[in-house]
Order: structure tokens, then sequence, then C-alpha cells
């Protein structure tokens, strides 16, 4: 079988969607989706990065194959451009990144490391605004990073704001220690609407507590468009996952705010997330560069 627009491919991109053909059909569904992307290069490296989604090293090849300017970009710099892009699977997103790859090589490291800041705390719209604006006048990152240098500004720039200060504020991580007596650890996480995030823990002798009674006591009444995982296990062993009075199993796009609220609480060391791509369930493991899939 062959998807789409043979012609319009180009070499790299059709040896990718050959190699899921044949050997990962569990992703045809993804790369149907990558099929309708407009642009052809964003279409190439998300295909060629759907093949190589399970191996770090994999995908950080195809970027620097496909953007020579990210060869000059260390191990660390790369794994987070994954991580930001692993946590923002809409193909709009996405293609909003790829944009930003060459801008992001050619960035002295300090701005770069600025900017892989700011927008790996962003929920994916503003991301998707923030790349598109920062795109076409990298000045404000260079220019952000100069002012923490006490380097005069650009004219008619203030470095001193957020990014994406023309949007709404950078979201907030706040953690309350529950207490409680017992044995078992066990706490909730609250991802609200604004993108604010709010990480409880606490001891139970057992099963009560139960995890909904934490979180209806700790996070109050469920809000519309917050989401609520449970957290299974103490430092070291903690795991994220749908427990009572969670609204789900996360996705891989409430990865950045687990890993806040989990840095926050002093669980994130060792954690496990549940996470559920598609209708698939698998585990993510928290690596101290970022997440990887285990078995």
């Amino acid at each position: 079988m062959t998807l789409g627009r043979t012609s319009l491919v180009d070499k790299r991109e059709a040896l990718a969607r050959n190699q899921i053909e044949l050997h990962q059909p569990e992703k045809l569904p993804e790369l149907v989706a990558i099929e309708k992307v407009a642009d052809p290069e964003s279409r190439s490296v998300q295909a060629q990065m759907l093949l190589h989604s399970g191996s770090v090293d994999g995908m950080k090849s195809v970027l620097t194959s496909n953007f020579p300017a990210l060869q000059n970009v260390d191990a660390h710099g790369l794994e987070s451009v994954i991580n930001i892009y692993r946590a923002n699977p809409t193909s709009e997103a996405r293609s909003a990144l790829i944009r930003l790859m060459p801008v992001l090589g050619r960035l002295p490291e300090g701005a770069r490391n600025h900017a892989l800041e700011q927008l790996n705390s962003m929920m994916p719209q503003d991301l998707q605004r923030t790349a598109q604006r920062l795109a076409e006048s990298p000045i404000a990152w260079m220019s952000a990073n100069d002012d923490a240098a006490g380097v005069p500004k650009a004219p008619g720039l203030n470095p001193s704001k957020s990014l994406s200060s023309d949007g709404p504020p950078a979201p907030k991580v706040t953690y309350t220690d529950a207490g409680g007596d017992g044995p078992h650890p066990y706490g909730g996480i609250t991802i609200k609407q604004s993108g604010d995030v709010h990480v409880t823990t606490g001891r139970r002798p057992g099963g009560r507590p139960s995890h909904q009674d934490l979180m209806n006591n700790q996070f109050g009444r469920l809000q519309i468009g917050e989401r609520r995982f449970g957290i299974e296990g103490g430092a070291g062993s903690a795991l994220v996952t749908k427990t009572s009075g969670s609204t789900g199993f996360p996705t891989r796009s409430d990865l950045p705010a687990i890993e806040r609220a989990l840095a926050e609480a002093g669980r994130l060391e060792g954690a496990i997330v549940h996470v559920m791509e598609g209708s698939v369930p698998m585990a993510l493991r928290w690596t101290g560069a970022g997440w990887e899939r285990i078995e």
C-alpha cells in the first residue's frame, strides 16, 4: 500500500512511509493524518519523525539531517527539542516547530536555551502563535538573552517580558503536602484550562482515603476544561495514571505539565506515566533527559 500523493513526496518521506507501511502498520493512522499536511517540508519531517518515534537517537538523526544548523546543538538541546515535539502531537503545532528548527540551530546557546525553556512551558495554541512570530523575528530571543547578560536591548523590544507576553501569563505550578497517616504514598495532579498546575501528595494506611477524596479536598469541584490524574507511589517510584477522581489517562500533550508537577513535588526521578496515544495505552519513564517508552 502507498498512501497519498507519491509524486509530491521527497525520497526521505517516501522511504519513511514505505518503512512504516511494511514494518510499523500500527502507525498508519498517524501517517494518514500527516499526509494531510500541506507544507512538503513539514510533511516529510513529520513522516520521518513518526518512523523513528520510539528512538531518541533516531529522532535526533532526523533533525540534524534535515536541518544542518541543528548539528551545532548539543545532545541536551536536541532532546529538549524532541520533548517539545512529542508533547505537541497536533500537525499544526509540529509544523510551527519545524519551521523554527533552522532558527533554533543558528541561535547562540544561551538564547536557544531561553527559547526552549519558553516553548516548553507553553500550551499548544500559544506555542503555535509564538513559534510563528519568532521564526519571523528571531532577534526577540537574541535580545531576551542579551538582556539577561546586561547587553543593551534592541529598539522596540522588551525582553524582560515572557516571549508569550502578548498572550496569557505563564502557567503556575503549586504544591501542597496533604499529610496523612500510613505507609502508602499517593497524590494527584490537576491541570487547569488556564494551564496552571496544582499537585498534592499525602500518605494513607490502605485504599482509603481514595484518590478522589484527596482531589476533592485539595482541588475542589472539577471545573470546565480541567484534567486530573492520580499519583501512586512516592519519590523514586511515582506512577501517574488514571485513578478514582481522574478525568482519564494522560496524553502526550499533558507531559510538560506533569513533568513540572512531579518536579515541584520531588517525584520526577524515575517516574512513570501511563498515557493514551490514540486508543493505544503505553508507559513512559522519566530518564532525566526526557520521557522514553518502556515495555
